[in-house]
């Protein structure tokens, strides 16, 4: 993808709004190397739903009121995914042997997290206002998947696995 602008935030750091196949702007990402289920990923992409923001990380005046909740909100959310590496693991490892486990004809390979963990490829985590997701693929399904966490205005929390699809995508404004 190309890049069509670079920012430094001043939590998230360097950011690059990048364009999609018809160079018209997509989403504010970053490639970051990151560590969990026990691998180091060199290059995650992140991405961040800043919806309100153009692709010089400018505010239309309709977004005013709420541009600053918003950067709060997805610094917050960035912050707890990197502190909720052990809770993903463990909802990961619960949903497997949960739902996966089962179904499978080789147990005895997969007797162990690190295993599971190796045949496990992260494609992305989105961060959004409210919460994030990290999109993986696995051997044992056709789709993409995602552990997604959302977090409530009153602040209780609900983690789960569910399909890629039916996972929000990352938006910006596209102006």
């Amino acid at each position: 993808m190309e890049i069509l602008n670079e920012i430094e935030h001043k939590y998230l750091g360097n950011i690059c709004c990048v364009a999609d196949e018809d160079g018209n702007p997509f989403e504010w990402s970053k490639v970051k190397s990151i560590t969990i289920f026990n691998r180091n990923y060199e290059s995650v992409k992140i991405s961040f739903n800043f919806f309100c923001f153009n692709k010089y990380f400018e505010v239309n005046e309709v977004f005013e009121d709420i541009a600053e909740n918003v950067d709060k909100s997805i610094v917050e959310n960035y912050k707890l995914f990197i502190d909720d590496k052990k809770e993903i693991e463990e909802i990961f490892f619960e949903w497997f042997k949960r739902d996966v486990e089962c179904i499978l004809e080789d147990k005895e390979s997969m007797s162990n997290k690190e295993n599971i963990y190796a045949l496990i490829k992260i494609v992305e985590v989105r961060i959004f206002t409210d919460g994030y997701a990290v999109i993986f693929e696995t051997p044992w399904h056709d789709e993409l998947l995602g552990i997604e966490k959302k977090v409530f205005e009153d602040g209780a929390e609900d983690i789960s696995i569910q399909l890629e699809s039916d996972i929000d995508v990352v938006e910006m404004d596209y102006e």
